[in-house]
C-alpha cells in the first residue's frame, strides 16, 4: 500500500491569517485512489504559519494536490532471497525506475529544445549573458573556439612509457549502474 501527502486549499482561516492549507496522509494503491479518498477525509491537519488557530473554512476539495510519498513506499521493496543468492526487486520499484527513465527523456529532449531557443536567441541579438531577477540562474554565451587535445591512443600506441609516466590513477566510489529502455 502506498502514501500520498494531500494538499487541501482552504480560503479562510478564522484567527490572525487570512490563508492556510490543509495536510494529511492517505494510504492507497494509486493517486487517483489517494484522490477520492481524500474528498472524504476526516483527519485534515490546519497548517497556517505559526499563528493560533480558533476555526477554518471547509476544505477546497475539488482543488487538492496529491504527493506521493515515495521515502515510506519503498520500504522493503528490495530483498536478498539467501536460497537463490538474488536481490528481488519489487514491481513498484520497477515501475518507478522506468518512469523516471521515460520522465529523463522527455525533459532532457525539452531541455534541449529550450537551450537551442536560447542559444539562437542569444546568437541572434548579439547577448553574452543573462541573470535572472532573482540571480538564481544565469546563462552564458560561449562563442565558438578551437581547443587542442592529446590523442591518448596514439600516444599509449606510440610512447607507452611516456604516457604511463603521464597516466593520473584515481579512485572511483563504488555506485550502481541502471540501463532502462524506453
Amino acid at each position: 500500500m502506498k502514501k500520498f501527502k494531500v494538499y487541501y486549499p482552504c480560503d479562510y482561516f478564522i484567527g490572525h491569517l487570512r490563508y492556510g492549507h490543509g495536510e494529511a496522509v492517505i494510504e492507497a494503491e494509486t493517486e487517483e485512489e489517494a484522490r477520492e479518498k481524500a474528498k472524504e477525509w476526516d483527519d485534515i491537519k490546519p497548517i497556517v504559519d505559526d499563528y493560533e488557530l480558533s476555526d477554518h473554512d471547509r476544505w477546497d476539495i475539488e482543488n487538492i494536490e496529491i504527493e506521493e510519498i515515495i521515502e515510506d513506499n519503498l520500504k522493503d521493496v528490495v530483498k536478498y532471497n539467501q536460497e537463490n543468492e538474488k536481490l528481488e526487486i519489487s514491481k513498484s520499484v520497477i515501475d518507478m525506475l522506468k518512469d523516471y527513465e521515460r520522465q529523463k527523456v522527455e525533459f532532457g529532449i525539452k531541455e534541449q529544445k529550450l537551450k537551442e531557443q536560447l542559444f539562437n536567441s542569444m546568437e541572434k541579438y548579439g547577448i553574452n549573458s543573462w541573470e535572472s531577477p532573482d540571480k538564481d540562474i544565469k546563462i552564458i554565451y560561449k562563442k565558438a573556439t578551437t581547443k587542442k587535445t592529446i590523442d591518448s591512443a596514439r600516444l599509449r600506441q606510440e610512447l607507452p612509457d611516456i604516457a604511463e609516466e603521464y597516466t593520473k590513477v584515481s579512485d572511483v566510489k563504488p555506485s550502481i549502474s541502471i540501463s532502462i529502455e524506453v
